[in-house]
Order: structure tokens, then C-alpha cells, then sequence
């Protein structure tokens, strides 16, 4: 797994129990100041 967030603040992340076609998993910062989407590989 691949830390993605840095600073010690405004961090949410959330597991919507989404993944992609090939079975990896999604995980989405839904902090106000955008969305990034995030691929985690395993």
C-alpha cells in the first residue's frame, strides 16, 4: 500500500467498496479541495 497523504490535517478518505475491472480496489480523498482518485495496486 502506498501512503497518499502528507500533511497533518484535512485528510478523509473513504473505501466505498469500489474497485476497478481488474479487481483493485479505490480509494477517493474527498477532501473539499477536490477529489483525487487513487488506485491501490496489491
Amino acid at each position: 500500500m502506498k501512503q497518499i497523504t502528507f500533511a497533518p490535517r484535512n485528510h478523509l478518505l473513504t473505501n466505498t467498496n469500489t474497485w476497478t475491472p481488474d479487481s483493485q480496489w479505490l480509494v477517493f480523498d474527498v477532501r473539499p479541495s477536490g477529489g483525487v482518485v487513487y488506485r491501490r495496486d496489491h
